[in-house]
């Protein structure tokens, strides 16, 4: 269901109930400020996997997206820091 449809039946079941239309209006606006925030924010990660080698070969790899991409090389910064992979478990303590 597409956000055009969804806003529309909410305000379908709402009609004739004017307390619970008065509660949903806002909630829709706020839900569609959140909408535009998200896509807004996950252009701008796009934009930035776009522009890092590291993040696009990680996205090579089945089930790894652009957030988990950006995770995982903003954590494992320099990866020559874990001389072996036991050294990644210890490095949290």
């Amino acid at each position: 269901m597409g956000t055009a449809k969804f806003e529309e039946r909410i305000r379908e079941l709402t009609e004739g109930m004017p307390d619970l239309a008065a509660i949903m209006e806002p909630l829709l606006a706020a839900r569609g400020k959140l909408r535009t925030e998200f896509a807004h924010l996950h252009r701008q990660a796009l934009a930035v996997v776009k522009d890092d080698a590291t993040c696009r070969r990680l996205m090579t790899i089945p089930g790894v997206g652009p957030v988990v991409a950006l995770a995982y090389t903003a954590t494992i910064d320099i990866p020559q820091r874990f001389r072996t992979p036991r050294r990644w478990d210890r490095s949290w303590d």
